[in-house]
């Protein structure tokens, strides 16, 4: 999982020692951000460009998945998603302009 995904979503480092565990930790903040601030969660996920349609069919009771994981799950799948577009559409620096860099 992207170091900016966990920084988003405030994980512990400690607790990121594997994909799996991760995971785990990633659904677990979720599922506090959906019981005790709705609000910031769909803020996060608003600005991490996760499909309105789509976060409303995961919350659906009959969905086959606990909204926590579906939600990650979404997540994870836009973020990989966007390093793809990020990708696809890299351009190498321009000659000339590496005095414009930081």
């Amino acid at each position: 999982m992207a170091y900016e995904l966990i920084e988003e979503f405030e994980l512990d480092r400690l607790q990121t020692e594997d994909d799996r565990t991760l995971f785990a930790a990633f659904v677990h903040r979720i599922a506090e951000l959906l019981d005790a601030s709705p609000g910031s969660l769909f803020s996060m996920l608003y600005r991490l460009d996760v499909r309105e349609e789509k976060i409303k069919a995961v919350l659906d009771p009959t969905y086959p998945m606990p909204p926590a994981e579906a939600i990650a799950k979404l997540v994870l799948e836009r973020h990989e998603q966007r390093m793809s577009t990020r990708t696809k559409y890299r351009q190498e620096p321009r000659e000339g302009w590496e005095e414009f860099e930081n």
